[in-house]
């Protein structure tokens, strides 16, 4: 009887049903933690940026407490590779950014 209790219970159910997003937080975080760890260690920041910035705005889209790891990594990054005198390595990277924010193009006004 406590089953049927529990499996009728609106909280229950309110619970079961919503969406949750924590653990792709989790996983954006470590993905982002791993590809800073193999560009430190890689002598070429081409891949390995590229695709950390994909991850960067990946996690931007799905929580947006992730600028609090974001910013500063790329930051880092950026005056790590001297990208600012660099142009093509800026724009494999920004457009990288750009295409993990793509997500956002789907959300209705």
């Amino acid at each position: 009887s406590s089953g049927l209790m529990c499996s009728f219970s609106p909280l229950m159910w309110q619970y079961n049903i919503s969406a949750e997003v924590f653990a792709l937080h989790n996983l954006f975080v470590a993905s982002i933690v791993y590809a800073l760890t193999q560009f430190c260690v890689r002598p070429d920041p081409v891949p390995t940026s590229a695709a950390g910035a994909l991850l960067c705005g990946l996690a931007l889209t799905n929580q947006h407490t992730s600028v609090l790891l974001v910013l500063p990594i790329s930051v880092w990054v950026v005056f790590k590779t001297s990208m600012v005198f660099k142009p093509k390595l800026l724009m494999k990277t920004t457009i990288s950014f750009i295409a993990g924010l793509s997500p956002y193009t789907v959300l209705p006004l």
